[in-house]
Protein backbone atom coordinates (compact mmCIF):
# COMPACT_ATOMS: atom_id res chain seq x y z
CA UNK A 1 0.00 0.00 0.00
CA UNK A 2 1.23 3.84 -0.54
CA UNK A 3 1.43 5.46 2.21
CA UNK A 4 2.26 8.98 0.54
CA UNK A 5 -1.16 10.65 -0.73
CA UNK A 6 0.25 12.69 -4.01
CA UNK A 7 1.82 8.98 -5.07
CA UNK A 8 -1.63 7.41 -4.15
CA UNK A 9 -3.45 9.56 -6.25
CA UNK A 10 -1.25 9.60 -8.95
CA UNK A 11 -1.75 5.81 -8.85
CA UNK A 12 -5.73 6.33 -8.86
CA UNK A 13 -5.15 9.14 -12.16
CA UNK A 14 -3.46 6.81 -14.17
CA UNK A 15 -5.49 4.07 -13.52
CA UNK A 16 -8.76 6.47 -14.44
CA UNK A 17 -6.93 8.35 -17.69
CA UNK A 18 -3.33 6.28 -18.97
CA UNK A 19 -3.68 2.29 -17.70
CA UNK A 20 -4.68 0.14 -21.35
CA UNK A 21 -3.76 -2.92 -19.91
CA UNK A 22 -2.65 -5.46 -17.30
CA UNK A 23 -1.52 -8.74 -17.25
CA UNK A 24 -0.81 -11.86 -14.63
CA UNK A 25 2.65 -11.37 -14.86
CA UNK A 26 3.01 -8.00 -13.61
CA UNK A 27 3.27 -6.27 -16.92
CA UNK A 28 1.26 -3.14 -18.49
CA UNK A 29 0.70 -0.64 -20.60
CA UNK A 30 0.07 3.29 -20.02
CA UNK A 31 -0.77 5.55 -22.06
CA UNK A 32 1.18 8.58 -20.71
CA UNK A 33 0.04 11.36 -22.55
CA UNK A 34 -2.93 11.10 -21.12
CA UNK A 35 -0.91 12.42 -17.55
CA UNK A 36 1.61 14.26 -18.39
CA UNK A 37 -0.75 16.36 -20.47
CA UNK A 38 -3.40 16.51 -17.26
CA UNK A 39 -4.08 19.36 -15.35
CA UNK A 40 -3.78 17.43 -11.74
CA UNK A 41 -2.01 14.73 -12.91
CA UNK A 42 1.17 16.85 -14.63
CA UNK A 43 1.82 18.92 -11.26
CA UNK A 44 1.14 15.43 -9.35
CA UNK A 45 4.50 13.90 -11.73
CA UNK A 46 6.29 16.95 -11.02
CA UNK A 47 6.20 17.00 -7.59
CA UNK A 48 6.47 12.90 -6.45
CA UNK A 49 9.63 13.24 -9.00
CA UNK A 50 11.11 15.84 -6.78
CA UNK A 51 10.31 13.72 -4.08
CA UNK A 52 12.25 10.96 -4.96
CA UNK A 53 14.93 12.52 -6.30
CA UNK A 54 15.44 14.00 -2.82
CA UNK A 55 14.70 10.60 -1.07
CA UNK A 56 17.32 8.84 -3.55
CA UNK A 57 20.00 11.61 -2.34
CA UNK A 58 19.47 13.75 -5.33
CA UNK A 59 18.45 16.92 -3.99
CA UNK A 60 16.91 19.25 -6.19
CA UNK A 61 19.74 22.43 -5.65
CA UNK A 62 22.88 19.78 -6.93
CA UNK A 63 21.00 18.68 -10.63
CA UNK A 64 20.78 21.19 -12.94
CA UNK A 65 18.69 20.15 -15.88
CA UNK A 66 15.94 17.12 -15.94
CA UNK A 67 14.56 15.99 -19.80
CA UNK A 68 14.69 13.12 -22.13
CA UNK A 69 14.27 11.67 -25.64
CA UNK A 70 10.65 11.61 -25.96
CA UNK A 71 7.71 14.08 -26.46
CA UNK A 72 6.22 12.45 -23.50
CA UNK A 73 9.55 12.17 -21.42
CA UNK A 74 10.30 15.86 -22.19
CA UNK A 75 6.86 16.44 -20.75
CA UNK A 76 7.54 14.78 -17.65
CA UNK A 77 11.11 17.21 -17.31
CA UNK A 78 8.73 20.50 -17.68
CA UNK A 79 6.85 19.18 -14.96
CA UNK A 80 9.72 18.55 -12.88
CA UNK A 81 11.17 22.27 -14.02
CA UNK A 82 7.07 23.64 -13.28
CA UNK A 83 7.04 21.87 -9.47
CA UNK A 84 10.60 23.15 -8.46
CA UNK A 85 9.86 26.77 -9.68
CA UNK A 86 6.28 26.41 -7.23
CA UNK A 87 8.77 25.64 -4.61
CA UNK A 88 11.42 28.23 -5.27
CA UNK A 89 13.88 25.80 -7.07
CA UNK A 90 15.97 26.74 -10.34
CA UNK A 91 15.99 23.80 -12.78
CA UNK A 92 15.99 23.93 -16.18
CA UNK A 93 14.39 21.06 -18.79
CA UNK A 94 16.06 20.08 -21.90
CA UNK A 95 14.78 17.33 -24.68
CA UNK A 96 17.18 15.78 -26.81
CA UNK A 97 16.68 14.60 -30.65
CA UNK A 98 17.88 11.38 -31.50
CA UNK A 99 18.30 11.85 -35.31
CA UNK A 100 20.68 14.74 -34.99
CA UNK A 101 22.01 14.41 -31.47
CA UNK A 102 21.07 17.62 -30.45
CA UNK A 103 19.61 18.92 -26.88
CA UNK A 104 16.68 21.35 -27.05
CA UNK A 105 16.72 23.82 -23.98
CA UNK A 106 19.17 25.37 -21.72
CA UNK A 107 23.04 23.93 -22.37
CA UNK A 108 23.83 20.68 -20.57
CA UNK A 109 27.24 20.26 -21.16
CA UNK A 110 29.02 20.21 -17.98
CA UNK A 111 25.98 20.15 -15.84
CA UNK A 112 24.11 17.55 -13.56
CA UNK A 113 21.53 16.18 -15.00
CA UNK A 114 18.66 13.75 -14.36
CA UNK A 115 17.41 11.46 -17.28
CA UNK A 116 13.60 11.21 -17.00
CA UNK A 117 11.13 8.40 -18.56
CA UNK A 118 7.44 8.67 -19.02
CA UNK A 119 7.90 4.96 -18.90
CA UNK A 120 10.61 2.74 -18.80
CA UNK A 121 10.06 -0.91 -20.50
CA UNK A 122 13.56 -2.78 -21.20
CA UNK A 123 15.59 0.33 -20.23
CA UNK A 124 17.03 0.45 -24.11
CA UNK A 125 15.51 4.02 -24.65
CA UNK A 126 16.57 5.08 -20.87
CA UNK A 127 20.54 4.30 -22.32
CA UNK A 128 19.89 5.73 -25.32
CA UNK A 129 18.84 8.58 -24.09
CA UNK A 130 21.84 8.73 -21.33
CA UNK A 131 24.34 8.20 -23.94
CA UNK A 132 23.13 11.18 -25.77
CA UNK A 133 23.07 13.44 -22.92
CA UNK A 134 26.66 12.50 -22.16
CA UNK A 135 27.56 12.88 -25.76
CA UNK A 136 26.29 16.67 -25.03
CA UNK A 137 28.45 17.01 -22.72
CA UNK A 138 25.90 16.13 -19.46
CA UNK A 139 27.08 14.60 -16.37
CA UNK A 140 24.20 12.24 -15.75
CA UNK A 141 23.20 11.75 -12.26
CA UNK A 142 20.85 9.02 -12.57
CA UNK A 143 17.63 7.89 -14.88
CA UNK A 144 14.45 8.32 -13.15
CA UNK A 145 10.73 6.54 -15.01
CA UNK A 146 7.84 7.57 -14.10
CA UNK A 147 6.56 4.00 -14.67
CA UNK A 148 8.09 0.83 -14.58
CA UNK A 149 6.17 -1.43 -17.07
CA UNK A 150 7.71 -4.76 -15.06
CA UNK A 151 10.64 -5.60 -17.27
CA UNK A 152 14.08 -5.62 -17.16
CA UNK A 153 14.80 -2.25 -16.91
CA UNK A 154 16.22 -1.74 -13.32
CA UNK A 155 18.84 -4.68 -14.01
CA UNK A 156 19.91 -3.06 -17.73
CA UNK A 157 20.39 0.13 -16.55
CA UNK A 158 22.22 -0.25 -12.91
CA UNK A 159 24.63 -2.69 -15.02
CA UNK A 160 25.27 0.36 -17.26
CA UNK A 161 26.31 1.94 -14.39
CA UNK A 162 23.22 4.20 -13.72
CA UNK A 163 21.32 4.94 -10.25
CA UNK A 164 17.78 4.12 -11.93
CA UNK A 165 14.53 5.36 -9.90
CA UNK A 166 10.82 4.51 -10.28
CA UNK A 167 7.59 6.26 -9.07
CA UNK A 168 5.11 3.51 -9.93
CA UNK A 169 6.01 0.13 -10.94
CA UNK A 170 3.31 -2.47 -11.26
CA UNK A 171 2.99 -3.66 -7.47
CA UNK A 172 1.82 0.19 -6.83
CA UNK A 173 -1.49 -1.41 -9.44
CA UNK A 174 -1.94 -3.69 -8.00
CA UNK A 175 -1.71 -2.73 -4.04
CA UNK A 176 -4.49 -0.02 -4.73
CA UNK A 177 -6.69 -2.44 -6.65
CA UNK A 178 -7.03 -4.71 -3.21
CA UNK A 179 -6.34 -1.87 -0.65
Amino acid sequence: MIHDPQRARLVKLVQELALTSVSNTGKFAADMRSIVLHHEAAPLVGHVCLDLLEESGFPPEEIDAVGGLTINSSMVGAAVLHAAASRGLELDAFALDQINGRHVGPRIDGRAVVVVMARCGSGQGALVTARLAEQAGAQVLAILSVIDEGAAARQLIESAGYQYLVVLEPKDFEDEAQG
